[in-house]
């Protein structure tokens, strides 16, 4: 063998060294680019969880806190229901017994003072009637909206 080619192979071998050494340099950055970016995705998922977790609490939250106003709503509406329909049954009663001192006066044929006195009656009772009513209105807090009828 002689020297050249002895150091042409040397040459050759650093050559094929230097070759695999960039290759291994290119693979190893992209191994750590594949890292640094997954360590990113990695991240980004776990801040992901957190703010689909907060979200989930505060629409829990929120649906809790709906059910329980519905509740009380539902408690409220049932109480009024109850309370309108014990006066419509006072009211109807009051209605029922004027109604009857009408109808009695006139088939006695009472005399007009006497007749009088009968619409004297009625006028009082319709009178509690809107009394109780605008009471009522009040107590519920109904306001201007709702128009109570009276006849006269």
């Amino acid at each position: 063998m002689n020297l050249w080619t002895i150091d042409d192979s040397i040459k050759k071998a650093r050559r094929v060294i230097d070759r695999r050494q960039k290759l291994i340099k290119k693979q190893q950055t992209a191994l750590e680019k594949d890292l640094i970016s997954s360590k990113k995705a990695e991240e980004a998922i776990t801040l992901l969880k957190q703010q689909i977790e907060y979200k989930y609490d505060m629409v829990s939250d929120g649906l809790l806190n709906l059910k329980q106003r519905q509740t009380s709503d539902i408690a409220a509406m049932k109480d009024q229901i109850k309370c309108i329909s014990r006066q419509n049954e006072e009211n109807v009663e009051s209605e029922r017994n004027a109604r009857d001192i009408v109808a009695a006066i006139s088939q006695n044929q009472v005399t007009p003072i006497s007749s009088l006195i009968g619409e004297f009656a009625v006028g009082i009772v319709r009178q509690f009637l809107y009394s109780t009513a605008v009471l009522k209105d009040f107590l519920f807090k109904r306001g201007n909206n709702a128009t109570i009828k009276v006849e006269s």
